[in-house]
Formats: C-alpha cells, sequence, structure tokens
C-alpha cells in the first residue's frame, strides 16, 4: 500500500539536503539517458570533458574535479584507455591523461548534448538567479570544507 506523507520533515536543513539530493539523483537519471547512445556514463563523460578542458592532467588530479573515489578514477581511466578513448603517459612518478583523437571526437558530440540539457535543467531561472545559485552552492561547499579541516585538526591534535 502506498501512503502519502502527511506532514513534510519539519527541519529545514533536512529538507533543503533532501532536495538537493533528489535533484542530483534525478539529473544524474536524466544525464544518463543523453549519454546512452554514445556508450558511456556520467562519470566518464566527466572524466573526458575535465581531460578535454586540461589536457596532459595527472591522474591523481581529477578527483578535485570529480564526483568518484579515488579508485572508482583508475576504473574509468583504465575502461577508457582500453576503449582507445584516453592515452596515459607516464611524466616522473605521475600519469598525464590525454584524448585520443577518438575521446576527442566523442567528447565534442558529446558536449553539445550535455550544455542543452544542462540549459533546459536551468530554463526555469534567469541568469541572475542561476548566478545566485551558484554562488549560495559555492558558500556551502567552502563551509563544510572549513567544518572538515576543523575536525581534522582536532583529532590531529587529540592523538
Amino acid at each position: 500500500m502506498t501512503q502519502t506523507l502527511k506532514k513534510p520533515i519539519k527541519h529545514l536543513e533536512i529538507r533543503t539536503y533532501r532536495r538537493l539530493a533528489h535533484i542530483y539523483l534525478d539529473n544524474q537519471e536524466d544525464l544518463q539517458e543523453v549519454l546512452s547512445d554514445l556508450g558511456i556514463s556520467n562519470t566518464e563523460f566527466d572524466l573526458l570533458a575535465l581531460v578535454h578542458a586540461n589536457a596532459g592532467i595527472a591522474q591523481q588530479d581529477l578527483a578535485a574535479g570529480l564526483l568518484v573515489s579515488a579508485p572508482n578514477i583508475t576504473y574509468h581511466v583504465q575502461r577508457l584507455a582500453q576503449r582507445g578513448l584516453l592515452e596515459r603517459t607516464s611524466s616522473g612518478k605521475f600519469k598525464c591523461l590525454h584524448l585520443t583523437p577518438e575521446g576527442t571526437a566523442l567528447i565534442e558530440k558529446a558536449l553539445p548534448r550535455v550544455i542543452q540539457h544542462h540549459e533546459e535543467q536551468f530554463s526555469g531561472l534567469s541568469r541572475e538567479e542561476q548566478l545566485t545559485l551558484n554562488h549560495l552552492l559555492q558558500r556551502v561547499k567552502k563551509d563544510r570544507d572549513r567544518r572538515k579541516k576543523q575536525r581534522k585538526n582536532k583529532e590531529s591534535i587529540s592523538t
């Protein structure tokens, strides 16, 4: 039996978090549909787009721009390299990443689709509202990073 919630969660912070999480999950699903016929996942699109914009980026530097763990990055890099979309070159102790011509062609085909998807996603907001939303989300992220750093500092002092 399906039951409709009669009362929303009363804490604004929890409601806000849940709304962001739902939007993220819904968008991931929609974006996968946009990319499905290209044979790449959302994570692989992000990885290819970052390497496209930052040719020669060290593999470990991708973590800052991707929403996945280091082992997942390694998995996706290997998978894309096996498919001939990405190449890894050694530069000292680092693995630097470059798109192959096939990888470049794929990302150049995917980018307009993803841009259009995001334009539609935010079409209900004016440019000013999008800038405000982006600014607010940056503040939330910056504050979260500050709190995390403080917790780590406290832990290192107490041990």
